[in-house]
């Protein structure tokens, strides 16, 4: 048989049907590397951007008061929450339609931190009902929107969690006010609250914008553009004394003197301690880690001021003569010597010392020392720390002038050594120390009395509601020494427990809501509880009679006394004159009567 091949136009067939098969499976090879690595990149960039399903951010409340034409939104991010770039707030109508959106780049929270932002609630953002609050983080180096953040508690100051009644709206009052220290503008904030019909409120400073630029002492708003040409950078204390006025010295690296450091020689001088050391006295003589005298309006402010040497008496940290309405601010000051004060201001007016740490280590060195005529200082928000015997916490002393009308508050106060008090008020004859105010301060005074009152010029000076803590009973929560006392010292919502009075004196105790008794008389003795031994209630009063030294005139006002009173009782019998006074009512629900004797309880009546 012949054999017979392919003729040419098979051939030609053949081999394009081979071409056709092999551009297929090609083409399905590209395609499948294309859909595995699309597949591939989306997974990473899921995993890359993860953070985006974490919820970052937690805020107080979602509802918005009906009619609001504003609403503070307070945000706080929680540690760990990615790279946030924005935090976008969107509003919605009553019906869950979004109706605006509020975006802020600038004031982002820190990790733990929180920040409330102020939205005017006008235009397309009138007629808000609720809100949501979302973080937009950078993910693989574009924008993405986070989870919604979590809402906590009712916010707002709105009706919610269980409230039966609407309280106030939640929101920041009074001034802005810059804190220098860290560029940043606070604002007193209220925030309400309630439980079934009973509202609360608390209000507290807080962050109210971060400055880009940093702000200014006193001013309410944040610098425009950076401030240069006004800062003098020093490394030494030889670049001592800081002489130019008007500008701000800041340190570039720790210094160190064998006596004084620093000398302000100029008005209206910023020193920056820039979380640098100050180190002064380290030769063992006498000096001061910053020292003023004659100056005013100095600003010293984040600066670690060090005693070098325990060599030396009289070392104060901060030394203010004739110094006036100087900020002196977030500084952490240690001292080992006797008789040195962290901060000692001698006959020094309307400055204002806050939110320093000192601690002391040594007999005879205490926290703060207003000293001769120091007047209107504004003390508080300080932390006191002594160790030796003879180391005050606080000591406000008139003498060679008058320390006056001092505020000393929201301190916390710790002293070991014996004779050691907390807080010390001191008068002396031709000089005073009066009208003073020490408030809200926390006192840890192991082996020492609390307070401590001396003199008879140290008057009119009013105590009110500080906490005692970790008493040691073989010590006074007060005492008052030195020459009788004819004008008395306020008590105002103070719970005193062992009490001192061996000096007579007068005393004032109020409690706010019920009422106020003035004693006319010296009062004296010793007991276990000040506050049971006088005691203020509705439509009452009570001393104890077994405290024969209390047992003097007095004059009774009572509050909120919803009737018209006849008279007094005593022990629930009518009290007349002389040992009762008619009542006089003072307006306001309130009505007075005097006492020849405060022993016992006392009442108003009607018939």
């Amino acid at each position: 048989m012949e054999k017979r091949g392919l003729s040419k136009r098979s051939q030609s067939e053949v081999i394009t049907t081979v071409l056709i098969i092999l551009l297929v499976i090609v083409a399905v090879f590209i395609v499948y590397v294309a859909v595995r690595n699309i597949i591939k990149s989306g997974t990473a960039q899921a995993g890359a951007s993860s953070s985006k399903f974490d919820v970052a951010l937690i805020t107080t409340g979602a509802s918005i008061e009906p009619r609001a034409t504003s609403v503070d939104i307070p945000v706080s991010r929680k540690a760990g929450a990615g790279n946030i770039s924005e935090i976008r707030i969107i509003f919605k109508d009553s019906a869950g339609k979004s109706i605006c959106i509020y975006s802020n780049r600038t004031d982002i929270p820190k990790e733990l931190e929180t920040v409330i932002y102020n939205v005017s609630l006008t235009g397309a953002c009138s007629g808000a009902a609720t809100y949501e609050v979302y973080p937009v983080i950078i993910s693989n180096g574009k924008e993405v929107v986070g989870m919604k953040a979590i809402v906590t508690g009712g916010g707002g100051g709105n009706t919610g969690g269980g409230c039966s009644v609407s309280c106030g709206i939640s929101g920041f009052v009074g001034s802005l006010f810059c804190n220098v220290s860290d560029n940043k503008l606070y604002q007193n904030y209220t925030a309400y609250t309630c439980s079934g019909s009973t509202c609360t409120n608390v209000t507290a400073s807080r962050l109210n914008k971060t400055c880009q630029y940093g702000c200014e002492l006193g001013s309410i708003v944040c610098n425009s553009a950076p401030i240069t040409g006004n800062v003098i950078e020093i490394d030494s204390c030889d670049d001592s004394p800081l002489n130019q006025e008007g500008k701000t010295y800041k340190l570039i690296n720790d210094v160190q003197s064998a006596g004084t450091c620093l000398t302000i020689a100029a008005n209206n001088v910023a020193l920056d301690g820039n979380g640098k050391s100050i180190t002064y006295g380290t030769g063992g003589v006498s000096g001061y880690g910053v020292n003023v005298n004659g100056y005013n309006n100095l600003t010293l402010k984040s600066a670690n001021i060090i005693e070098g040497n325990a060599g030396g008496d009289y070392k104060h940290a901060v030394y203010l003569r004739s110094s006036n309405y100087s900020t002196v601010q977030n500084n952490n000051i240690t001292m080992i010597s006797s008789g040195g004060y962290g901060f000692y201001l001698f006959s020094s007016s309307n400055n204002t010392i806050n939110s320093n740490m000192i601690t002391t280590k040594n007999d005879s060195s205490g926290g703060i020392n207003l000293y001769a005529d120091s007047k209107s200082n504004n003390i508080f928000s300080n932390t006191v720390s002594t160790r030796g015997s003879y180391a005050y916490g606080i000591w406000v002393e008139g003498l060679s002038g008058s320390a006056d009308s001092n505020n000393i508050t929201s301190n916390v106060i710790t002293t070991t050594g014996a004779l050691s008090p907390g807080v010390v008020v001191r008068g002396f004859v031709g000089t005073s120390a009066q009208l003073n105010t020490i408030s809200s301060n926390i006192l840890n005074v192991s082996s020492s009395n609390r307070l401590k009152i001396w003199m008879q010029t140290a008057i009119n000076n009013i105590f009110i509601n500080n906490s005692i803590i970790n008493r040691n009973y073989s010590y006074y929560d007060i005492e008052f020494s030195g020459t009788e006392m004819n004008i008395g010292n306020w008590f105002i919502d103070q719970y005193l427990e062992n009490y001192s009075i061996l000096t007579a004196s007068k005393i004032y105790v109020k409690n706010s809501q019920f009422g106020e008794i003035r004693f006319t008389k010296a009062v004296s003795g010793t007991g276990t509880n000040l506050s049971n031994d006088i005691q203020i209630g509705n439509n009452l009063t009570y001393t104890n009679p077994a405290r024969t030294g209390l047992n003097k005139s007095a004059e009774i006002t009572l509050y909120g006394i919803t009737f018209t009173p006849t008279g007094v009782k005593r022990d629930n019998v009518v009290c007349s004159s002389p040992a009762c006074s008619t009542v006089t009512s003072l307006g306001d629900n309130k009505y007075k009567f005097t006492v020849q004797g405060a022993a016992g309880s006392y009442a108003l009546y009607e018939t």
